[in-house]
């Protein structure tokens, strides 16, 4: 495989040069309706919600690329934060998971421009309702309300001004979808 010092790739797209980067969007896992601190930021995760993480995230491990890097930008509230963190050991990745408000506050172009520093070439995007539809409704044109625990990835081509030049879904999973799977194996 690919080394870590190795390129992103590269394509020469209408006489420029574009980079590919694939971003997952992941809506978190069922949270509790309110925090004992009284505000959204500390909702957890219910019991449920972790169990249900833990069992369906493996599946998103087969559906990784061998060739490439993958890495975690999630929201910092605390349901998004334990869902990262159940992702990062259900896929066995070792990297630091980010942590940026600019998820839950829904900035797509600051999410490019941080996707585009980023040395990996595909990126776990944990964050929240209506931002996750809003955003693949934006790149795709696919509406879809995201369940808790759903994952999306759309594969972006980007032009040498960090400027979108292709969207392409590549799976839609809800966690039914992802139950299946884990079935099937």
């Amino acid at each position: 495989g690919r080394k870590s010092g190795d390129a992103l790739p590269v394509f020469i797209v209408e006489g420029g040069y574009s980079v590919e980067k694939e971003l997952i969007f992941i809506r978190h896992g069922i949270a509790e309706d309110f925090s004992k601190e009284g505000d959204d930021f500390h909702r957890r995760l219910t019991e449920k919600g972790q169990r249900r993480l833990q069992k369906n995230f493996p599946v998103l491990r087969r559906l990784q690329e061998p060739k490439r890097r993958y890495r975690i930008l999630s929201s910092p509230l605390l349901r998004a934060k334990e869902t990262s963190e159940i992702l990062q050991d259900a896929l066995g990745l070792e990297e630091e998971i980010l942590f940026d408000l600019l998820v839950a506050e829904g900035h797509l172009h600051k999410l490019f421009h941080r996707a585009l520093a980023l040395e990996e070439e595909s990126l776990y995007v944990v964050g929240h309702e209506p931002i996750l539809s809003d955003w693949v409704y934006n790149l795709t044109g696919d509406f879809r309300p995201f369940k808790k625990g759903e994952a999306v990835s759309v594969i972006l081509t980007f032009d040498e001004e960090g400027e979108v030049v292709t969207a392409k879904r590549r799976y839609a999973l809800t966690p039914e979808d992802m139950k299946k799977r884990r079935e099937e194996t």
